[in-house]
């Protein structure tokens, strides 16, 4: 039973990374801008973010080195917490008005369970072995 919830978890939080990644690209010029001059990060910092996180996605959706590939999706969402805590000033809790971080939060807190819990049986490592 637990590696079908792991499973379930890895799934649900692979295809919101791969999401959040892909929507980099699709607005990258806006996302840049605002990463940018906003936000104070160095250029090219949206792409990067992209790619970890459509990597990440993937691997932690397939059961590839998860517990090694969270730590950094990890990283990547505390910046986006941090972002969204002291440069937008969002509350916790998400309403229709408004986002705010308490998705950053419920991400980092699964990710976290996927450091500790492993890929699973149910696994493409597993499957290979």
């Amino acid at each position: 039973m637990n590696d079908l919830a792991t499973l379930i978890l890895r799934i649900a939080v692979g295809i919101i990374l791969f999401a959040h990644g892909l929507h980099k690209f699709q607005k990258w010029e806006e996302l840049n801008r605002i990463w940018r001059y906003d936000y104070g990060l160095p250029p090219g910092s949206v792409g990067l973010a992209g790619v970890v996180q459509i990597v990440g996605g993937v691997t932690i959706t397939l059961g590839v080195l998860s517990p090694y590939v969270a730590p950094i999706q990890v990283f990547v969402m505390l910046v986006a917490t941090w972002v969204a805590i002291w440069k937008h000033r969002e509350p916790f809790r998400s309403t229709p008005h408004g986002k705010g971080w308490d998705v950053n939060f419920l991400l980092i807190v699964a990710l976290l369970a996927l450091i500790l819990l492993g890929d699973g049986e149910w696994s493409l490592v597993q499957w290979m072995m």
